[in-house]
C-alpha cells in the first residue's frame, strides 16, 4: 500500500485526488506556501511589504549581528529604529526644556549628548550603501535626523549658548 493511499484512508478518504488540484476549492484550506491572490496595488505598497518582511526577518534574529553583515535595507531599518528611540528622547528633552531661556548644566549636557548621537547616527545613515530600494528609506531617515537636530539647535541658540 502506498503512503499517499494510506494517509488518505486514515483521514476518511480513499487516497485519490479525484482530478482536483490541492489549490482549488476553499481558499481558507490553502497551504501557506501557495501564492496569495491579494497582490499589492502599486509600487508604494510593494515597497512597504518588502520593508515589513525585512523588519520581520530582523526581529526573528535572536542574536545581535553587526550592521556590516546586514543587507543595506536591513541596516537602514536598524538605523530607523535608532532614530525612533533618539527621537523619543529628543521630544522628552524638548518638552522638559520647554520655553526656558536658560538651560541648566544638566540640560546642556543632555543637549550636547543628543546632538552628538544624532550626528553619529547621520554619519551611519550616510554610510549605508545605496541602491534603488534603500535610497528612499535613507532619505526619510536623513530628513528625520536633520529635523531633530534643527529642533535641538533652536533650543541651544535660544538658551544663549
Amino acid at each position: 500500500m502506498s503512503c499517499a493511499l494510506d494517509i488518505g484512508r486514515r483521514t476518511g478518504g480513499d487516497g485519490r485526488n479525484h482530478g482536483r488540484s490541492a489549490s482549488t476549492g476553499n481558499p481558507s484550506s490553502r497551504d501557506s506556501t501557495e501564492p496569495r491572490d491579494n497582490f499589492p496595488v502599486n509600487l508604494a505598497q510593494l515597497r512597504a511589504l518588502r520593508a515589513e518582511a525585512a523588519e520581520a526577518r530582523l526581529a526573528k534574529e535572536s542574536n545581535s549581528t553587526a550592521s556590516s553583515s546586514l543587507t543595506p535595507l536591513g541596516s537602514i531599518l536598524m538605523l530607523a529604529r535608532k532614530v525612533d528611540k533618539l527621537g523619543e528622547e529628543c521630544y522628552v528633552f524638548l518638552s522638559s526644556a520647554g520655553s526656558s531661556i536658560e538651560l541648566s548644566p544638566t540640560q546642556q549636557k543632555e543637549l550636547a549628548r543628543l546632538m552628538e548621537l544624532l550626528t553619529q547616527l547621520q554619519l551611519k545613515i550616510d554610510g549605508v550603501k545605496g541602491d534603488e530600494t534603500v535610497r528612499p528609506h535613507r532619505k526619510i531617515q536623513t530628513k528625520r535626523v536633520q529635523s531633530l537636530l534643527s529642533d535641538l539647535e533652536k533650543v541651544s541658540s535660544g538658551s544663549g549658548k
